[in-house]
C-alpha cells in the first residue's frame, strides 16, 4: 500500500511559504525618508523578485505535478526532501547576489542553487514516474519534458559563464524563469482527459448508484501502421460511440506501434488517432482497414469495437490516413 501523498503536499507548501518569508526578510527597512535612501534596495529587490518567480514556478509545477500523483513512496519522499534542500537555499544565495549588485561569485553560486534545484525537481519526476504504470496519465503528462531538459542546460551554461561575466549568467536565469511563467498544460491536459472515464461511468449501468456490484471494466487494445517508415508520437482516443465528447486519451511514443486503453466502462468506442503535429493526418479503424485500403474501398466509417466487462477487446489496426476530410471526428481541444 502507497504512503499517502497529502502529507508530502502539505510539509512542501510550507517549506515554501517559510523559504519566501525569509527571503523578504532579507530586505532591511531604510533608515532615511526620502526615495535616494530606497536606490541602494534596488539590486536586493531585484534578485528577491527573481527568486520568488523561481519559487513560485516551482512550487506551480510542483501542484501540478501532484495532481496526477496516485501514490508515493520512501523513495518518492526523499526526492522531494532533496529538492526542498535546494530551494531552501535560495534566500542566501538571493540575499548575497542581492548585497554584492550581482557580482560574478554571488551570481555563480546563485546559478549552481538553481541547478540544483532543477536536478532535483527531474529527479522528483522520475521517482513519481517509476512508481506508476507506465499507461499512466502522469508518466504520458511529463513524458520526455524537454523543458526541464532545456532549463537544465541553460543553467549549466549560465553557471561556466558567471565568473567572467555575470550580467550574462543573471540574463540567462532571467530567461528561463520567463520561459516557465508561459503555461504548461501537459498535466492539465492529461487530467482533463480523464475526465472521460468519469463522465462515462455516468452513462454506464447504475449498479454502483443502486449499491448493486461494482461495474466491472474491460479494455482495448490494437496496432498503428503509419504511411511513412517510422510512427510518430500520437495521441490515441477511444470514443464512445455516439458522443465525440466522451472519450479516453492515451499518447504513444515516437515509433510505438501498439497500444492499450485499461480500466474502459463497458461500452462501443470508435478509435482514432492524431498525430502530435497540427494540420497532419487523422488516422482510424474505418472499414477501409479490412476492405484492404485499395482504391476500390470507399467506406471509411470507423468500426464500432466492443468492450465487455473483464474482457480485453483486440484486433482494433489503425491503418486509414486516407479517409476524406470529414470522416473521422476533429482532434478535442
Amino acid at each position: 500500500m502507497g504512503l499517502s501523498k497529502s502529507r508530502l503536499e502539505a510539509f512542501s507548501d510550507g517549506v515554501l511559504a517559510i523559504v519566501i518569508t525569509i527571503m523578504v526578510l532579507e530586505m532591511k527597512v531604510p533608515h532615511g525618508t526620502d526615495l535616494a535612501s530606497l536606490r541602494p534596495l534596488i539590486p536586493v529587490f531585484l534578485s528577491y523578485l527573481l527568486s520568488f518567480i523561481h519559487l513560485g514556478i516551482y512550487w506551480n509545477n510542483h501542484h501540478h505535478l501532484f495532481q496526477a500523483v496516485q501514490k508515493v513512496n520512501g523513495r518518492v519522499l526523499w526526492a522531494n526532501l532533496h529538492l526542498l534542500f535546494w530551494l531552501s537555499l535560495i534566500p542566501f544565495v538571493t540575499g548575497w547576489m542581492g548585497e554584492n549588485n550581482f557580482a560574478a561569485w554571488p551570481a555563480f553560486f546563485y546559478g549552481v542553487v538553481l541547478l540544483g534545484a532543477s536536478v532535483a525537481y527531474y529527479i522528483l519526476e522520475r521517482q513519481l514516474v517509476a512508481t506508476h504504470d507506465r499507461s499512466s496519465s502522469l508518466d504520458r503528462a511529463v513524458g520526455r519534458d524537454r523543458k526541464a531538459k532545456l532549463s537544465t542546460l541553460l543553467y549549466i551554461v549560465a553557471v561556466g559563464i558567471a565568473l567572467w561575466v555575470p550580467w550574462a549568467s543573471c540574463g540567462i536565469y532571467v530567461l528561463v524563469a520567463v520561459s516557465w511563467l508561459i503555461p504548461d498544460r501537459r498535466i492539465e491536459r492529461e487530467l482533463a482527459a480523464g475526465l472521460g472515464l468519469i463522465l462515462l461511468l455516468a452513462v454506464a449501468p447504475p449498479a454502483l448508484a443502486q449499491g448493486g456490484p461494482p461495474v466491472q471494466l474491460g479494455s482495448l487494445s490494437g496496432r498503428i501502421s503509419y504511411p511513412s517508415d517510422e510512427v510518430p508520437a500520437l495521441d490515441v482516443y477511444a470514443f464512445v460511440q455516439g458522443n465525440w465528447t466522451q472519450f479516453r486519451k492515451i499518447r504513444t511514443k515516437k515509433g510505438q506501434s501498439s497500444f492499450t486503453f485499461s480500466s474502459l466502462v463497458p461500452g462501443t468506442y470508435l478509435v482514432v488517432a492524431y498525430p502530435l503535429e497540427e494540420g497532419s493526418l487523422q488516422g482510424g479503424y474505418s472499414r477501409a482497414v479490412p476492405c484492404g485500403l485499395h482504391a476500390g474501398c470507399k467506406d471509411h466509417s470507423l468500426i464500432p469495437v466492443e468492450v465487455r466487462p473483464g474482457q480485453m477487446s483486440t484486433g482494433v489496426e489503425v491503418k486509414d490516413w486516407y479517409a476524406p476530410e470529414g470522416a473521422f471526428p476533429a482532434k478535442p481541444k
